[in-house]
């Protein structure tokens, strides 16, 4: 008997979003798939992700998104070139950090805050990536609101 190895090969991860009902579970879907791409034949991985491969299935997905939805800012920020006046992320001071997400600008750069909080990653606020992030900290405000009560 021959054994076969078929690739199909779709970058496309937003319809998955779609299919996910909250953040933590469609960064573990995504966090299972950036573990079973990096997966190295000569060391066996078990267990549960790691806060690295967390991470990495958040920026994939951010990255996705935003090539999607801020197509034209990126392109123009690649390139050097100044934003077009019709953008309305102007006032935000965009620009692409090393892992190329788009971020925003500003004061808090001369902040000593950690890089995360300096310079949040641009999320558009009409995707349903924004909606589940801002019911996954609602729901963690709220069980921290429980434990303080008791």
């Amino acid at each position: 008997m021959e054994s076969m190895c078929f690739l199909v090969q779709n970058n496309e991860i937003l319809p998955i979003i779609d299919k996910c009902s909250s953040f933590l579970k469609l960064q573990g879907v995504l966090g299972w798939c950036v573990r079973f791409k990096e997966k190295n034949p000569l060391q066996i991985t078990t267990g549960n992700l790691t806060v690295a491969e967390l991470s990495t299935a958040l920026l994939c997905l951010v990255r996705k998104v935003q090539s999607v939805y801020f197509t034209t800012e990126i392109w123009c920020i690649e390139r050097g070139q100044q934003l077009p006046d019709s953008i309305n992320l102007l006032t935000l001071y965009p620009f692409l950090d090393e892992r190329k997400i788009l971020c925003v600008g500003g004061r808090l750069r001369h902040s000593n805050l950690p890089a995360e909080q300096k310079d949040p990653m641009l999320i558009p606020n009409k995707h349903l990536i924004c909606d589940l992030i801002i019911k996954h900290y609602l729901i963690c405000i709220q069980v921290l609101r429980l434990l303080w009560q008791t």
